[in-house]
Parts: C-alpha cells; structure tokens; sequence
C-alpha cells in the first residue's frame, strides 16, 4: 500500500547457521544493496523513496479455487520529497467480484531516526503517515493512518517492525483498527525473505509470507495470504514494482 531506506549500506559478512542456508537455496553469489521497498507487502515499510525518484507498484491478491475466482488489485505511486519523506497516491479496492467502494487514497510517510549515533547499525526507526481516502463510488471521504517502531536484529540483520494504525471503511470494508507487525530477512543475492500481519477481521486482516526479489529498478514480490477470519478465502500475492 500504499503497502528498505533508499540503498543501505551492507553490513560485513558473517557466518550464517545451518538453518538459514536451508532457507533458501540459491546460486552463491554475494549480497548486494536492496533497492527501497514502499511496503513489506501491504504493510508500509520503514523505508522511503529517495529524493527526487518515483516509484510504481501493482499488487495483486487473488484466490482461484472453486466455487469462484475473487481477485483485488492495489495500485501505487510514491515520490521522494526527500529521503525522509515522500509523497504517496494510492487506488484501492479494485476488485472481481466488485465491492462498490473503489477509492483514491492521497497522503504522505515520513520516517524518524532514533538513536542513530549510538546504535547506527540497529537502524532503529519510527515510521509514520496518513492519507485521505474518497471514494470514488459515492462512499464518501475516509482516511488511513498508522505508526512503526522498527530496529534490525544484531548478527541475523533481520528487520522487525511494530505499530498500529486506523482505516475507514473506504480503504477496509469497515472501519477498524488493527495492530500491525512485519519481517525483514536479507537473504544471499538480491533475495528477501518478508511477512507480515494485520489483526482484525477486515479485508487486510492477513498473515502473508513470501518472497522479494530486486535489481536496482526493479522490485518482485510472490507470496500467500491467510486471512484471520477463517470464513475468508486464502490466496496468492504478487507484486511488480518499478523506479523512475
């Protein structure tokens, strides 16, 4: 949604246990800058769109077993006003079968440093933004704000992030708010593993897993979602994002 800071340094190599080799398995190659990220999956992430750089995504969710295919599309854009804050428009609720409530959301994310000259490799961060959301359907006009807490775990560089945030109906299917938490795991290439979770019993209200790959423009992301509510349909995700 609207959804890593621009390019960050790459810590020094260390040895990695059993179990992560095990995780994935890929050509040896060695670790290279991940490109920014706007969001984990759906969650915001706690990095920005560098300064003067714009950013599309399309994601997709969509759950194709009988007795139908439902399918929801999100589409973002993101601008760095400067690598501390950008710019975000995001199309929300673009859906087969349709929900009636297809919304443009406007707003901004904007990210705080903390500590950073006693624990600068912790990367530890608050991340917070807000957007208004009108329908486009005659639902009205809504909103969508949240806060993170993120740091990066000594040795693993695993990124993990809390917070919290409140949607309207015109960006969930019912107002609510939702507790909200995510991982970051650097992987061997240009791999990273990621999850997140939104609790609740909304439509965003999912434990989703997966995969991201990215080249300097470039960002795929392929994972599948597990609604809370059991009632709800599981399915798979799939992202495309581009810099220009």
């Amino acid at each position: 949604m609207e959804n890593v800071t621009a390019v960050r340094r790459v810590p020094p190599y260390r040895p990695r246990p059993a179990w992560y080799w095990l995780a994935f398995v890929a050509a040896l190659v060695s670790a290279t800058p991940a490109r920014a990220q706007q969001a984990i999956i759906s969650l915001p992430s706690a990095d920005q769109t560098p300064a003067g750089k714009h950013f599309f995504m399309h994601e997709t969710q969509m759950s194709a077993l009988a007795p139908r295919v439902d399918w929801g599309a999100t589409h973002f854009y993101t601008y760095g006003l400067s690598d501390r804050v950008e710019l975000a428009v995001t199309l929300y609720n673009l859906t087969t079968p349709t929900t009636n409530n297809l919304s443009l959301g406007v707003g901004f994310k904007a990210a705080q440093r903390l500590f950073g000259a006693q624990f600068p490799d912790r990367e530890l961060q608050f991340t917070y933004g807000a957007m208004l959301v009108p329908s486009l359907q005659g639902e009205g006009i809504g909103s969508w704000s949240y806060g993170l807490l993120s740091a990066r775990v000594p040795r693993a560089d695993t990124r993990l992030s809390v917070g919290g945030g409140y949607g309207s109906r015109q960006i969930f299917d019912k107002a609510a708010a939702s507790a909200m938490l995510g991982l970051e795991q650097p992987l061997p290439g240009h791999f990273v593993l990621v999850a997140e979770w939104f609790s609740g019993r909304h439509n965003t209200s999912n434990f989703i897993a997966g995969l991201l790959y990215h080249t300097d423009a470039w960002i795929f992301v392929g994972g599948y979602k597990m609604p809370n509510d059991a009632a709800k349909r599981r399915g798979i995700v799939f992202e495309i994002g581009r810099f220009f």
